[in-house]
Parts: structure tokens; C-alpha cells; sequence
């Protein structure tokens, strides 16, 4: 009985936790955007310029995924360039990821 007590707090909380917060102040919305940008950046950086600033990259990343004309963007960019090589990736995720990397 505890246990289920225990669920249903839980389940409410969460769910008012996501309805309370608007997405720039999520904080589960601000982790996915964050490694969805890590994820970007560390592919453009393993693929094509071993150089490359993540951190900038990822800094520039969360920002524009706050920009309401960029909404989504970095999740889109993020499961484009998923399992995709490094070919694949220029190809098929050009138009997702433009504006993320160069």
C-alpha cells in the first residue's frame, strides 16, 4: 500500500513539475537540450574538425534551442545525425543541423 502511495505522489509531482514549468525553465527540457547539443557538437567534432570548440558549440547550441524561431531544432539535428556516419550525416542532416555547426 506504501508503495503505491509512494507511485501516485510521485506520478503528480512529475506531472506538475513539467505543467509548472515553461520550457525555458524545465530542467528536463534543459538536460535533453544539453545532451542532444553534446551530441552534435561531438559528432561535428569526430567527423570533421578534430579542433573543434565543443564547448563553444554546445553554449551556442542551448541557446539557440531556447530561441522560439529554433525550437526543436538541436532534438531534430540530434536524431538525424543518430546511428548516421559521418557521410550520412552531411547528406540527410544538413537542413536539420544548419545554423548548430558550420
Amino acid at each position: 500500500m506504501k508503495s503505491w502511495m509512494f507511485a501516485c505522489m510521485t506520478v503528480g509531482l512529475l506531472g506538475f513539475a513539467n505543467v509548472s514549468c515553461d520550457s525555458e525553465d524545465n530542467p528536463i527540457e534543459d538536460a535533453d537540450e544539453a545532451i542532444d547539443c553534446s551530441d552534435i557538437c561531438g559528432k561535428y567534432k569526430d567527423c570533421f574538425d578534430s579542433d573543434y570548440d565543443t564547448d563553444k558549440c554546445e553554449s551556442k547550441c542551448e541557446d539557440r534551442a531556447d530561441d522560439p524561431d529554433h525550437l526543436d531544432q538541436e532534438e531534430k539535428c540530434s536524431d538525424c545525425i543518430d546511428n548516421a556516419s559521418c557521410g550520412e550525416s552531411v547528406f540527410s542532416c544538413a537542413t536539420d543541423c544548419v545554423g548548430i555547426v558550420p
